[in-house]
This record gives structure tokens, sequence and C-alpha cells, in this order.
């Protein structure tokens, strides 16, 4: 192997993907049980390697050098072999600086809470103190001398202005979670979350719905990656690196989901988008049907319309972690606000926008309107789904246009802004 990335498990299996976008095509995935590192490292079978849980700080002793911040941090995620030589890194603290620069979060004499006391939360205190943080608080389910409780920062820290969160709370499948409550800290102007699956948690959804400067790991982990491409490669780390590094990873796990009226022809740029992408589509629709035995018309007179936005709310909690699909929901989205925010946390939400008078009605085993019932739909629903929509979309070209507009929009670097979602 001359270049991989090694772990305890099947963790981060897209990193191969990543590390190939930024010029490595020879990097490969290779998980190790405790008992195979030692040889591994006696080995030293490989030019350059990248570290994930749980080896960051089990190889310290296999290594000839650290790089002076890595020592301090206690943890590597970075190997170079240079002739024999081993010396180990930590991009994490690189990736720290890039986020806390590309989204303004200002660190110097500010208070800073970290909940996490693991190689992260370490990377991020090393980081915090660099950039002359004025104190930094690590908060733990088990406090001990060196950090306090979760109830102690609600009391004695709630002024803190800045918060990190490295623990696993929010993550997939349990992405209900969330490690604080962002009304505890009234005055936090920044928020960073360690978790990329979901690619938003509910951490950084509620920072967003609080106009507080918020990033998550996707972001970090982009940038990491990126210096770790640099020092694998011997290139120097550049600005363009980091940009294909966060738009490759963003394309490799966001969903596209489209929401808009009945027959705006979604299924249509759904197909469009599936043989471009490669990607899987969902139809919640379908799936409710499928589950249920029955179609949506029979579901609307038998049950009332009540019970079928209840069973569609249920399919959306049950894919709200898939990741790299195109999602087509039913015409209850905007009628529980949870389930724009599950599907905001893995996909950016387009609003497909058809004019009444060019919505066709040509599926019969569809829901069937009149064209003056589309017209009140319109009406009543438009206000709903520009608000829960990240990108609004002219939806009367043909499906190949629409599809085009929707790839021009999700290729490009910047992610969607963060909309309020209460």
């Amino acid at each position: 192997m001359k270049y991989g990335y090694i772990a305890g498990q099947r963790t981060n299996v897209f990193y191969p993907d990543l590390m190939h976008t930024l010029g490595l095509p020879s990097y490969e995935l290779c998980i190790l049980t405790p008992e195979q590192l030692a040889d591994f490292f006696e080995e030293r079978n490989f030019s350059g390697i990248n570290v994930a849980y749980p080896y960051k700080d089990a190889v310290l002793p296999f290594l000839d050098e650290v790089d002076s911040s890595a020592a301090a941090v206690g943890a590597v995620n970075t190997v170079l072999n240079k002739n024999g030589i081993l010396k180990g890194y930590n991009t994490n603290i690189d990736g720290f600086r890039a986020v806390f620069k590309k989204f303004g979060i200002q660190v110097t004499g500010r208070k800073v809470l970290i909940a996490g006391t693991g190689t992260m939360a370490r990377a991020a205190a090393f980081m915090a103190k660099q950039l002359s943080a004025a104190e930094v608080i690590f908060i733990s389910r088990h406090p001990n001398d060196g950090c306090v409780s979760y109830d102690e920062a609600r009391c004695k820290h709630a002024d803190a202005q800045v918060f990190i969160n490295t623990t696993p709370v929010g993550t997939h499948p349990d992405i209900s979670g969330r490690p604080i409550n962002i009304a505890d800290f009234p005055h936090l102007d920044g928020v960073v979350d360690t978790i990329f699956n979901p690619l938003r948690t509910n951490l950084i959804l509620d920072a967003e719905a609080a106009d507080i400067p918020a990033c998550g790991g996707m972001r970090l982990f982009a940038a990491q990656a990126g210096t770790s491409a640099s020092l694998l490669l011997g290139n120097r780390f550049t600005q363009e690196r980091l940009r294909n590094s966060f738009r490759a990873l963003c394309n490799l796990d966001s969903n596209i989901v489209l929401i808009g009226l009945p027959h705006s022809r979604r299924d249509e740029v759904a197909k469009v988008l599936s043989e471009r992408l490669g990607r899987q589509v969902i139809d919640t629709t379908q799936m409710l049907e499928q589950k249920s035995g029955r179609n949506v018309d029979e579901i609307l007179q038998s049950d009332g319309e009540a019970c079928l936005y209840a069973m569609e709310s249920e399919i959306i909690r049950e894919i709200a972690g898939t990741t790299h699909a195109i999602i087509i929901t039913g015409n209850g989205l905007t009628s529980c606000p949870e389930n724009i925010r599950y599907l905001s946390m893995n996909g950016t939400l387009f609003f497909v926008d058809r004019t009444p008078d060019l919505l066709s009605q040509t599926n019969a085993a569809s829901m069937s309107f009149a064209q003056k019932e589309l017209y009140r739909l319109f009406e009543s629903r438009i206000h709903g789904y520009l608000f829960c929509a990240d990108e609004h979309i002219d939806g009367n070209g043909t499906p190949e246009e629409v599809a085009k507009n929707i790839l021009e929009i999700f290729n490009r670097e910047e992610p969607k802004k963060a909309r309020k979602r209460r």
C-alpha cells in the first residue's frame, strides 16, 4: 500500500474517493485489529497514511518523530514515511483553524466550550489556545478536574461565545439528539460540530435558526483532508485544494430533495438527475403506498388527510439518515416542521416551482385534482414551499432543463445558505 487510511472498523468509507479527487489515485482503506497494528508499522510498507479512531494515539509508540503540534495534542492522524523514518502530524488542528476563518468564528479573547475529551477535543482546544482564546473549558458526562458537567456549564458558563461539539451525540442513526440546548447559551456567536453524518445535525440546525455562524463536521473533515493530501503529496496546501475537498465531499454525500406541488414533474426530473449522477431515487409517496398496501387516494378517503401526513412523516424519519440519494417528497411536507428538519440534515431542498397552468394530470395512479384545486393548492402552499426550500427552481421547463439548473446549484463551491426553521 502506497497511501491509505487505517481504521479499527469500516468507517469513513468515502475517504478513499475523496483522496482520489485530491490527487491520490492509489489510496486504499485498510481495516486493522489492535493486534495487527505493531506488525503494520514494523513493516513500514507505505509512503503515507491517515489514521482513524481508535488509533490516533495508539500509533504514537511506533513513530520515530512527531510534529510539535501533534505532540502537544497527543494524537496523530497522518503519518509520512520518509526514507524509513515515520513522522506523525495532526491535520485536525489545521482543520479547526480553517473553519474558524471560513465561517468568521472569532476565538481570540472569547470563552470556548468544548463538549468531549477525546483527540478531536484536544485538537480543538490546542487551536483555540493558539488563537488566544480567553478561556477553554471541557464539558463531559463524567466530569473531573479537567472538565465540568453539562449542568455546571449551563449554570456557570452560559456566557460562553463559542461551542464545539466533539461527542457523537446526534450522529446517525440516533440523529434526534443534541449535546446542548442553544437557548441555554444566549451569548454564542459561533458553533462547530465535528459530526458529518448527518451533514447538518440538530445542533447546527438550531444554531442556524438562531442566526449563529455554524459549521458542520463535513467542512472540518474536508479542511483537514486537504492539508493531509498536501502532506502526503509533498505539495503546499492551497485554498483550491480545500474547495475541491469540500465540493467532493458534498457531492459524495448530500441528498437532492425535490419538493413541490402534485404533477410538477419531479419524478421526471429525478430520473434525469439519477441517470447523470448515478444515484438512487427515493419517492416517499411510493414508499408509503408500498408499506401500507394502499394508494394515496384510498388512504385519504378512508383515514383522512391527517393520517396520510402522519404516515408520510414516519417515512421521512426512516430515510433521514440516507445519503447520496435523490428524494421526492409527498404533499404533506410542510404540514410538519420536523419533516423539513429531518430532510435538511442530509439534503438540499429544491422547490420545483411549476405554475398551475402547466401542471399535468397524466398519472392516473396519483391523486386527481381539478385545475381549480391546483390553483387553490398553489395559493395555499406556495409560501410554505418558499420558506422551507433552500433553493427555488423554475420548474416550467423540460425535465432536462430543470435538472440542469439544479445541478448547476448543487455543484457550486459554497454550501446552501442557512435557513430559519422554527
